[in-house]
């Protein structure tokens, strides 16, 4: 990243503006800097709701905007994260619920996975998983698995 991708770095602690003033001078050769200091009340990150952000982002559960979830468990051996459908089956065609929920799901699980920083066996099961395989048109396959 450089200083020209940023809009603003907002800081709560003089101690924090005065480190990471000195870094981007070192690491970027520049003055001209959207950094700036805001040390009133609530902190920073309860002001923007980054806590909450970041437990539901880490959640055992996640929710679809189709209408299901996805559920990670993890163990000492693996990952096993589980696609369900929820309260999204009947409203489309199920074939068309399957791809729409296994679509959203795949963008979701591949970012989770990297967010979560995942690794070893990692196990994913798929709405309907035989209809996946199988899943028609074969376009839809393909973009699941894209």
């Amino acid at each position: 990243m450089t200083a020209t991708e940023l809009d603003q770095i907002v800081v709560d602690n003089q101690q924090t503006y005065n480190d990471l003033a000195e870094f981007c001078r070192t690491e970027w050769s520049t003055e001209d800097l959207p950094l700036r200091c805001d040390p009133s009340s609530p902190p920073l990150f309860y002001r923007y709701g980054v806590e909450q952000q970041i437990q539901g982002a880490l959640a055992r559960k996640i929710a679809l905007d189709q209408g299901g979830c996805i559920v990670f468990d993890e163990t000492e051996a693996m990952v096993v994260i589980d696609v369900n459908t929820g309260s999204s089956v009947g409203q489309h065609c199920l074939d068309k619920t399957h791809y729409e929920t296994n679509l959203e799901a795949a963008k979701i699980i591949a970012h989770q996975i990297r967010l979560r920083n995942l690794s070893g066996i990692i196990v994913i099961d798929f709405i309907d998983f035989i209809d996946f395989i199988d899943m028609k048109p074969a376009v839809h396959r393909d973009q699941v698995l894209s």
